[in-house]
């Protein structure tokens, strides 16, 4: 007797398990960087500058210039020394600060964040339900057709001849007879005649 049942199986495998994981990238490169300098000039400017000196004034008469006209010239008996401010302008340079701008390359790096799969093998069980069946010996009957000879007694006629007479005598014999071990008749023994009767030419008989 079998009954179906399931048990677990696993087996060992190898399983590929990757992730992403990101890793440092930088290249160098160059940047220009620029600062405000101050560097000295001279630019020209004007001033006025005045200064004290003695000059000679005169005061200026009508004179007759010989031609019969008349002109007006400093009388030089009038004249005498005067103190007098005289201002000019006066070309000067002053110093200046100017700004500008000084630019230079420095080297730099440029990185970045590059993604990547990182891949390893891992050991596991895979696992699953296997059908088997579950036999155990019970006890039960088991049947089968014997073919056996089995006695039993019948009645038949047995004849004899006495006188030229056919005399008649009932007796009982056993005879064997297959049956099956599993299978029976009616139970009681077979009752059949024999029945003789004498031949045509008088020395034989037949059954019927």
């Amino acid at each position: 007797m079998c009954d179906t049942k399931y048990q677990r199986k696993c087996e060992p495998k190898r399983e590929k398990k990757c992730e992403t994981v990101y890793k440092k990238e930088c290249e160098e490169k160059e940047k220009k960087e620029c600062r405000t300098e101050y560097k000295l000039e001279y630019e020209p400017y004007y001033e006025e500058e005045c200064k004290e000196r003695y000059v000679k004034v005169c005061e200026k008469v009508w004179k007759s210039d010989g031609y019969g006209g008349k002109v007006y010239v400093e009388d030089p008996d009038s004249c005498k020394r005067a103190k007098k401010s005289q201002c000019e302008q006066v070309r000067k340079e002053r110093e200046v600060k100017v700004p500008h701008e000084e630019c230079k390359y420095v080297p730099y790096q440029e990185c970045r964040r590059v993604p990547e799969d990182k891949c390893r093998y891992v050991a596991k069980e895979e696992c699953r339900r296997v059908p088997y069946q579950d036999c155990k010996r019970v006890p039960h009957e088991e049947c089968r057709r014997v073919h056996k000879k089995v006695p039993k007694q019948v009645r038949v006629k047995v004849c004899d001849k006495t006188d030229d007479r056919w005399n008649n005598e009932e007796v009982h014999i056993q005879v064997r007879d297959e049956e099956e071990e599993d299978h029976h008749d009616d139970g009681g023994a077979v009752d059949f005649k024999q029945e003789a009767s004498p031949a045509a030419d008088g020395e034989g008989f037949t059954w019927s």
